[in-house]
């Protein structure tokens, strides 16, 4: 699992983040309210769907928050939350989409990654039924894109309330947020090659809502390799592994190889599982809240000492989803 994701994550790093409107969808005619993705493409149905396809993690999570699970016919390999969608049929996503299977689930609504797919491959899976691209970038995206999607499947109340469930618990993180001097954070998207990303995500959003300062954050790719000697050289106060690595595990390029990297003032070292700062869905909060905890008591105390770990829940490498840029460098 752990090559596979490392192949998955290269091969998105190198896709072109181009939008598109896939040629299976209606854009609907201007005064009309229809449901809009996050490529800016309006879609109409005619009828709710019955049989959805979801063909990234992400979007698997987001059906289930927005009331659409019952429907939900076929994931992705990837998708491990929640329970019930584990046992549902895989279609395969990447490299490609397997449009056999696709085409013999008999879908009526197919939900994709924008980043994790060609515009090329959209379009193909579009021949087959409508399309509904979900990318959001920014945590104050995630309750509109639940909204929409809502609108979309038939389930705008259920879809409403965990959007405004969302809104609120965001509220109340923001008020906990540290106040001043702003901690400066490097987050390891991938050890080997290592990878960071930059503030034109989801991850550089949610460092900068807790109050940290993402030192790779201006780079104008979302994700790309760095150097080590690069990161010893941003001097970041905190070090976020979200790949997978443990805090208190050591391996790869975990605490114990950033142990022997640093001289005084040597960074705080926290994990957090994969899947809760890279997809985009209400539990990305869940990970925020931790982050936020991890920057707060950093700022509390920005002396020099030796790598602490701070435990978060470490989860699978199945969630690296929401790693990618525009090319790779």
């Amino acid at each position: 699992m752990i090559v596979a994701f490392a192949s998955l994550l290269i091969q998105a790093l190198t896709l072109l983040a181009v939008g598109g409107i896939s040629t299976a969808s209606m854009a609907a005619p201007r005064g009309d309210t229809a449901p809009v993705d996050d490529h800016g493409q309006a879609l109409r149905l005619a009828a709710r769907p019955e049989r959805i396809v979801s063909l990234a993690p992400h979007t698997t999570e987001l059906l289930f928050a927005a009331g659409a699970g019952s429907r939900v016919i076929a994931v992705d390999p990837a998708s491990d939350f929640p329970v019930a969608a584990t046992q549902l049929p895989r279609v395969s996503a990447w490299p490609r989409p397997d449009l056999e299977a696709l085409r013999g689930a008999a879908p009526d609504l197919v939900l994709v990654w924008g980043a994790g797919l060609r515009a090329e491959q959209r379009e193909s899976i579009a021949r087959i039924a409508p399309v509904w691209v979900s990318e959001p970038a920014r945590l104050e995206a995630i309750p509109h894109a639940l909204r929409q999607l809502g609108r979309l499947v038939g389930e705008p109340e259920a879809a409403g309330l965990e959007a405004d469930h969302f809104s609120h618990r965001m509220g109340a993180l923001r008020a906990g947020v540290a106040q001043g001097a702003r901690v400066r954070v490097f987050y390891q998207a991938w050890a080997r090659p290592l990878i960071t990303v930059s503030n034109r995500d989801l991850i550089g959003d949610a460092i900068r809502f807790c109050g940290g300062q993402n030192v790779f954050g201006n780079e104008a790719l979302a994700a790309r390799q760095v150097d080590p000697e690069a990161v010893r050289a941003a001097r970041p106060q905190l070090v976020v592994l979200g790949d997978g690595s443990t805090a208190d595990a050591p391996g790869g390029e975990s605490l114990e190889r950033w142990r022997n990297r640093w001289i005084a003032p040597a960074p705080v070292v926290v994990a957090i599982a994969p899947d809760l700062l890279q997809r985009p869905t209400p539990r990305v909060l869940d990970g925020v809240e931790r982050l936020c905890d991890a920057i707060r008591n950093v700022a509390r105390n920005t002396a020099g000492h030796s790598p602490v770990a701070v435990n978060g829940s470490v989860g699978s490498v199945g969630g690296m989803q929401r790693v990618r840029a525009e090319g790779w460098r």
